[in-house]
């Protein structure tokens, strides 16, 4: 038994090979005799002919699925090029993994990174990208359905919803102002000065850094606490 894998011809290598095929049965049919074997040599050539069509559906069939295969990558390529907020999570972060999912979408949301209709990552691939179990990106993704921010098409996938910009943008302010107010009202209880504080402000905005992980060094070094000179 042969180990030998079978060549796969593209189809339009098939496809010229039938066209001289063709050429040579219009010859045979308008020059051959009726005798014995130029019948059996058309009867041939027509064997060899059905195999050859036989072959291009085949060949066909492949480019069809091959294709097919390249759109869904593509898809999820451009999902996944569409949706870098969802790169990272911090597992170490007092936020559940959850909270953080449902937080990155819905700060694209609200900054325009993810517009109405976009497609966000399947359950799987999302789970396979952060690293956890995807029952939490199932957890993310449903509660952002009973807020109305996402909607999920049958077979199809997880889109964000039309006319939720505005309302996500709100919630996202009204949430992190009142936190930032929090943060500031302990900061002065703490006896820190407005200007220590503003320097914590203006050290955040000036590192690019995820909502959640550790706190950058340049950021960190701030709470030190300066000894005044005697």
């Amino acid at each position: 038994m042969s180990n030998e894998t079978p060549v796969v011809r593209s189809v339009q290598e098939i496809q010229e090979q039938l066209a001289d095929l063709d050429k040579v049965k219009r010859v045979a049919e308008n020059y051959g005799t009726p005798d014995f074997a130029s019948q059996l040599g058309m009867r041939s050539l027509l064997a060899h002919q059905r195999e050859l069509l036989d072959e291009l559906r085949a060949a066909k069939l492949l480019e069809t699925k091959a294709d097919a295969k390249f759109a869904v990558e593509g898809d999820r390529e451009d999902r996944m090029r569409r949706s870098p907020m969802l790169s990272s999570i911090d597992i170490h972060s007092s936020v559940p993994v959850y909270v953080q999912i449902e937080n990155h979408i819905q700060f694209a949301i609200s900054s325009g990174r993810l517009k109405p209709g976009d497609q966000l990552p399947s359950v799987g691939e999302l789970s396979e990208r952060l690293g956890v179990n995807p029952n939490t990106v199932a957890k993310s993704y449903r509660d952002l359905e009973v807020m109305g921010l996402l909607y999920t098409r049958r077979g199809m996938g997880v889109f964000v919803n039309k006319n939720v910009e505005a309302k996500c943008r709100e919630d996202c302010r009204r949430r992190i102002i009142g936190r930032l107010h929090e943060d500031v009202a302990e900061a002065k209880a703490s006896g820190m000065i407005p200007k220590e504080i503003i320097d914590v402000v203006e050290a955040s905005l000036a590192v690019d850094a995820s909502p959640y992980g550790e706190t950058p060094a340049s950021v960190a070094a701030l709470a030190k606490v300066k000894v005044s000179g005697k």
